[in-house]
């Protein structure tokens, strides 16, 4: 009997392991952005550590490696990460990078905190229903350079092909951006913009309140730009030719969205903001806005209708529903940002029919032993 009781443990515990597994496949590589909440670790009541947290924080998944991106009003000293208190990665005063196994259970935190001069945990819950999914992850190196290769590989080709076509071989060596000539340009022109981390590329929180299009104005063979947010930034700068950050030409307060002019001086490189966190003046970020110039369209008239940045904030998203390969996606109409309802929505396991095949399971043996008495 007791036999049959083991064996009947093992396979649960197995099926459950493989539905976790399979739960854990369904969550596509990519960058997310999560609302969390600083939970204690032994009432389950908020944490003190809670008003310190800046939502959404950043995931980015490859391979169900999942690494965090989180940023805080005030400074987490000697910030560790679970059970074996994994230093977490310090990027800048107030921001950390760690990674995390799974986002379905909280993450332990602990951080010293001085005064009073201790060492302090507490939960990193995970909301999965606001999870979104803002871009696709970057290409690898590796990618890159099998690209070039092919790319290379390519023109060669087409060389071998056409060797007396002069015009097509200097078409094909051409890799710089045409430059825009002012000269020839005047009025106000639209341009699609996006905002993206100054570290390593990746799509920036500030995106959730940009609005697109910018606008660029050519006057004099110089060129102005027009950028909008649904939010103001706090004490914000603009980097200039010599790397100074300097305060922006005008700034254009309405009811529902602010505009803040600033002169382009490189066309081929994006303008580096620098604004506060409204919660902690003394929490510095800094962005870059990168501008489309395929986009470039000259204007009718003196203003654009602006719509969404392509980084939407999990609680404002505007979405229909679509069903697809057993999966529940949220696709906002206008971007094809797709939000997760929950990881593993995905999963053809359920843990409550897991439940009840055990159940059965265990009346089975139950019934058999009664049979032999």
């Amino acid at each position: 009997m007791k036999k049959i009781l083991f064996l009947a443990v093992t396979i649960f515990l197995f099926v459950v392991t493989m539905a976790n597994g399979i739960a854990a496949s369904s969550f596509e590589n990519g960058i997310y952005t999560i609302q969390v909440e600083g939970r204690h670790t032994v009432t389950g009541d908020y944490s003190t550590a809670n008003g310190r947290l800046v939502n959404p924080v950043q995931l980015e998944v490859q391979n169900n490696d999942i690494e965090v991106t989180l940023s805080t009003t005030v400074p987490l000293t000697n910030l560790r990460v679970g059970v074996s208190e994994t230093p977490a990665e310090t990027i800048d005063t107030n921001t950390y990078k760690f990674k995390v196994a799974t986002i379905e259970a909280p993450t332990v935190l602990k951080y010293h905190q001085n005064p009073p001069g201790m060492d302090v945990s507490f939960n990193l819950v995970f909301l999965t229903d606001t999870l979104v999914k803002t871009a696709e992850l970057p290409p690898s190196e590796e990618e890159v350079q099998d690209d070039q290769s092919t790319s290379v590989e390519e023109e060669q080709q087409n060389d071998n092909e056409q060797p007396n076509n002069n015009e097509h071989q200097n078409n094909g060596n051409q890799t710089e951006t045409t430059p825009i000539d002012t000269s020839e340009k005047s009025g106000k022109y639209s341009i699609k913009i996006d905002a993206v981390r100054t570290d390593n590329g990746n799509p920036s929180m500030m995106g959730q309140s940009l609005l697109n299009p910018a606008i660029w104005e050519f006057v004099d063979e110089k060129i102005y730009a027009y950028v909008t947010f649904t939010n103001p930034l706090t004490d914000a700068s603009v980097k200039n030719s010599a790397g100074d950050f300097v305060p922006f030409l005008d700034i254009i307060n309405e009811t529902d969205k602010t505009t803040y002019k600033f002169e382009i001086f490189d066309v081929n490189e994006p303008a580096i903001i620098e604004t506060h966190i409204a919660a902690n003046n003394n929490m510095r970020v800094d962005f870059k806005l990168v501008f489309d110039q395929s986009t470039l369209e000259k204007l009718d008239g003196e203003t654009v209708e602006h719509v969404a940045s392509s980084t939407p904030t999990p609680e404002n998203n505007t979405t229909t529903k679509q069903t697809e390969t057993n999966e529940t996606k949220e696709t906002n109409t206008s971007n094809q940002t797709e939000k997760i309802a929950n990881p593993k929505t995905g999963d053809t396991f359920s843990m409550f029919y897991i439940a009840i095949a055990f159940l059965s399971l265990a009346g089975a043996t139950y019934s058999l032993r009664l049979r032999k008495n």
